[in-house]
């Protein structure tokens, strides 16, 4: 095939502009030569801000960062060949959390495929079912229009019922620097639609469901992550229905703000003692469920005992992981009438929030400077949470950081806290904090590990780049200290270079490679007063706290006891 230069700059540059007229705000680029004309379409449009990122492991994250910070749909454009490949990882973090993302990938015209030409891999299906691939339209003599069209396209497929990621793959012919015409562009867009007009629709709530609120004298409301920032309309419906709620910090919702909100609910879920007799008789679920073991077997427990168990999954995602979900509905719980709800059994509410103010205070005496003299995981996630102001936002890594914030959040008004949790994985933490930093006035601290910032230290490109206010927090145990939970810390012989991986890496020096500030923090009002300035930053910092591989084990192990001492009392 051939085409026309000034056709193909035109119609990419029409679909970059139709983008940012439907909402798109951030352009993410990697170098190329392939993927010139896409450079170019991008970073020459006005109403985007196009961001520069040599690797596409870090763009991919970066781009995804934005669309977790506002919700719309970032573009990542790359090269051909195994530049397509390095966004996997994003691509899959996007698809399984619902965060909305547009990839471009440039390719090699089809005649070039399987020829043995250079950079050229089989970009079709690169993603899998993550994201199959899409192709635009020829460029042909009204391929300007029609690729208007396709952005509408696009972009509504990257933010349907459940947002995700749409792979557009485009073959490009040389000459690959052909400039567009403004003029040609812009008569185009006139004719085209002002918005793309979302259909909405919602479920209607089985009566059966409406019999079992009316009946229940014991319901429990249970929060989880939740992409689309709706907790806020959640926390008014729960304090309207004057529900308890267990709301996992990564509901985005400062869903601490509702009266019914419990605190240290993890502790609490882990006593035993106290749980035997707080049964309910309905849960209704929302958001994905929260990573807490001992939630988990709880639900699957009282599954298993007939208690009914509504989950409102209005996207149709099916996060059911432990299969205890007896009612399926794709409707919001807010669709629900909060005073669609029988008498509660006197007391039902008071017993879990006077619980959790009793959890919470065994929580802080354990703690305390007058406790514990050195910094630990634990206190410093607690610290953190209590010091941050809730136009503040709290990136949290996988691993142990994600787990203490599940217990140690005191469920009230604080930070928005955010995670890569839809994959769970380490990938991309650094780039991912940076990108929602860029996309949010907000200023950001992230805690991860050591062995996340290691695995992600390219990732300290991004946040140059974003020059936004970002601290980020190393918590240096030594290596992935999540695994001496594991079995496999039994067998010695393999355990420490195979698993535990102590990175050993030089902090300071890793800072300094990116021209980024360093420090070290020693204590608790170095902490407090590092993470009281991030306001005023004007970049990312890093700050390096060293705690002890083992400390953490013990402190975890005597906030469980102190909780149980407390409410046996």
């Amino acid at each position: 095939m051939t085409t026309e230069p000034a056709t193909q700059a035109n119609a990419l540059a029409a679909f970059a502009a139709r983008l940012a007229q439907l909402g798109v705000q951030h352009a993410v680029l990697s170098p190329g030569s392939r993927s010139a004309p896409l450079i170019l379409a991008l970073a020459n449009t006005e109403a985007l801000n196009a961001w520069s990122l040599i690797d596409e492991r870090e763009a991919g994250f970066f781009a995804l960062g934005t669309g977790k910070a506002n919700n719309t749909p970032a573009v990542v454009a790359c090269t051909s060949g195994t530049a397509a490949a390095e966004l996997a990882p994003a691509v899959h973090e996007a698809a399984e959390a619902g965060t909305p993302l547009i990839v471009l990938t440039a390719d090699r015209p089809p005649e070039l495929r399987a020829a043995g030409e250079n950079q050229t891999i089989d970009q079709i299906g690169v993603f899998g079912s993550a994201a199959p691939t899409v192709l635009g339209p020829p460029f042909s003599s009204n391929a300007v229009s029609q690729w208007i069209a396709f952005a509408d396209e696009v972009f509504a497929a990257a933010t349907g019922t459940r947002p995700g990621p749409v792979h557009v793959n485009v073959p490009l012919w040389d000459p690959l620097a052909q400039g567009a015409d403004p003029g040609v562009v812009a008569a185009a867009l006139e004719v085209a639609a002002t918005t793309v007009q979302k259909k909405q629709t919602r479920a209607a709530i089985p009566p059966a469901v409406i019999e079992l609120l009316l009946g229940s004298i014991r319901p429990l409301v249970i929060c989880g992550r939740d992409e689309r920032g709706l907790g806020a309309e959640v926390a008014t419906w729960c304090s309207a229905a004057q529900i308890p709620v267990i709301a996992d910090p990564l509901a985005q919702s400062n869903l601490g703000t509702t009266t019914t909100s419990v605190p240290a609910w993890d502790a609490l879920i882990r006593t035993e003692q106290w749980l035997a007799n707080q049964d309910p008789d309905l849960i209704l679920r929302t958001g994905d469920l929260p990573t807490s073991k001992p939630l988990r077997a709880w639900l699957t427990d009282l599954a298993e005992r007939g208690v009914p168990i509504v989950q409102f999954d209005p996207e149709g995602s099916g996060r059911d992981p432990i299969s205890a979900t007896t009612s399926l509905i794709t409707a919001r719980i807010t669709d629900l009438d909060p005073l669609n709800f029988g008498d509660s059994e006197p007391n039902w509410l008071q017993s879990w929030l006077y619980a959790g103010t009793s959890a919470t205070q065994a929580i802080d005496s354990v703690l305390s400077p007058a406790s514990v003299s050195t910094l630990s995981e634990p206190g410093v996630i607690r610290t953190t949470c209590q010091t941050l102001q809730a136009n503040t936002t709290l990136m949290i890594a996988a691993s142990m950081p994600v787990r203490d914030l599940e217990t140690l959040h005191a469920g009230t008004a604080g930070p928005a806290c955010v995670a890569n949790r839809g994959a769970n994985g380490i990938d991309g933490t650094i780039a991912t904090a940076a990108g929602y930093a860029a996309a949010t006035t907000a200023p950001t601290v992230l805690i991860c590990g050591d062995v996340t910032f290691a695995h992600d230290v390219a990732g300290l490109a991004a946040a140059r780049e974003s020059a936004s206010s970002l601290l980020i927090v190393v918590l240096d145990n030594g290596g992935g200290a999540i695994f001496d939970y594991l079995p496999i810390s039994q067998q010695e012989s393999v355990y420490e270079r195979f698993v535990f991986t102590p990175p050993r890496l030089d902090f300071s020096a890793a800072a300094q490679t990116w021209g980024i500030p360093y420090a070290e923090i020693t204590s608790t009002d170095q902490l407090v007063e590092e993470l009281s300035a991030v306001s005023s930053l004007h970049g990312p910092r890093v700050a390096l706290i060293r705690v002890g591989r083992h400390d953490a084990q013990g402190l975890r192990t005597a906030i469980w006891a102190a909780v149980a001492n407390q409410l046996a009392d």
